[in-house]
């Protein structure tokens, strides 16, 4: 094993685990622990793009911003915001491992060279497949205790937007020169990036909340 597979490994389950509690034990260390993570993410965005215009830095500070804020929206005007919030991050994360795991198996054609070279056709299926089918179980069983419209909704967008999400922090970076947008959380980069395709996957979902008026 690698010293830096090894310190994505750990560093993976620190994360996970420090996660885990903070969203679990709700309340005030929930909030503390979620304004960190903002206040990170726009600190890392606002370092790398000191050379950009304003424009340019403003509008990525509320692509940041505007979703995480949402959630604390959802924490505080819904009982099943904590729960929803588990199984959302389940799904992103289980969509990022399995397609990292998909495409060093399985390799092949490339899924978008020209932004993410690394990016295999097979591990986004691999990745979007996992992710969709545990968003399904995980949603119908912890959430709304039945399978509806908007479960099977999840279950769809999640794994793609985060694919996508994943894309658009690629292209980023490319157009700032970067390789990781931080170094924060080691073998990872910065929360920017381990946190890529969350943010579009958490804009997708409160833009459908809006839209057709889920009832979450």
């Amino acid at each position: 094993m690698t010293r830096d597979i090894f310190l994505r490994i750990t560093s993976g389950i620190v994360m996970t685990l420090t996660t885990l509690l903070c969203i679990n034990a709700g309340g005030i260390l929930l909030f503390v622990f979620w304004g960190s993570v903002l206040f990170l993410m726009c600190t890392e965005w606002f370092k790398v793009t000191r050379k950009k215009s304003t424009t340019f830095r403003i509008f990525g500070m509320l692509y940041i911003a505007t979703p995480m804020l949402g959630w604390v929206s959802l924490f505080h005007h819904s009982q099943k915001g904590i729960a929803f919030l588990l199984c959302f991050l389940g799904a992103v994360c289980l969509c990022d491992i399995f397609a990292f795991i998909g495409g060093k198996i399985f390799k092949g054609v490339k899924f978008a060279p020209k932004i993410s070279p690394n990016k295999t056709w097979s591990g986004v299926i691999v990745g979007c497949t996992v992710s969709g089918g545990c968003a399904y179980y995980f949603f119908s069983h912890f959430v709304f205790n039945h399978t509806n419209t908007t479960t099977i909704g999840l279950a769809l967008c999640i794994p793609i937007a985060t694919v996508l999400g994943d894309l658009v922090q690629s292209k980023v970076k490319r157009i700032l020169g970067i390789k990781d947008m931080g170094t924060f959380i080691p073998g990872h980069g910065g929360a920017c990036d381990r946190l890529d395709g969350f943010l579009l996957a958490s804009w997708i979902f409160f833009l459908c909340e809006i839209l057709f008026e889920l009832n979450v």
